[in-house]
């Protein structure tokens, strides 16, 4: 009985010892005044857009990537999906300006960004800008198939 008691008292200290070292979160507490709340990040409207563009609910990406893109004025992953999503929305004028505020904000070495906008140019059946983003993806990445293929097919149109 007096050992139980005190593997008891030994396991009472060690808790209260390494009580200050863990975090609210960790005992699964969460009081009032450590309670904060933080804007969203742009990146969980994006995540969001992703997730309601590979359900093809298209309105609902629109809305979560126009709200990513306030927050994040300046990326160009953002403004590409916001287009493709307006242009599947069948409002091609606005989809393709954000495609456009897309390239401005392209990193130079974005291969995949450029092959994405080439498709999203095709789509909506600008073939010269959409030859323009294929070949800079190619120059970026020389041996991406699938830019060459899209750029062979552009030629034969």
């Amino acid at each position: 009985m007096m050992q139980s008691t005190s593997a008891f008292q030994f396991f009472c200290v060690l808790v209260f010892l390494c009580l200050p070292a863990c975090s609210w979160s960790d005992l699964g507490y969460y009081p009032p005044e450590k309670i904060t709340l933080k804007p969203v990040p742009a990146q969980a409207h994006f995540y969001k857009g992703i997730i309601e563009e590979d359900k093809e609910n298209w309105l609902e990406a629109a809305v979560h990537f126009d709200l990513a893109s306030r927050i994040d004025p300046e990326s160009s992953r953002i403004y590409l999906h916001l287009g493709k999503s307006l242009v599947k929305l069948e409002k091609y004028r606005r989809g393709i300006e954000f495609l456009r505020k897309a390239e401005i904000y392209a990193r130079f070495d974005d291969y995949l960004l450029w092959f994405e906008l080439g498709e999203s140019y095709q789509l909506v059946g600008l073939y010269s800008p959409a030859k323009f983003c294929y070949k800079r993806a190619i120059n970026i990445f020389p041996k991406f198939q699938k830019a060459q293929q899209a750029l062979a097919e552009l030629k034969e149109v």
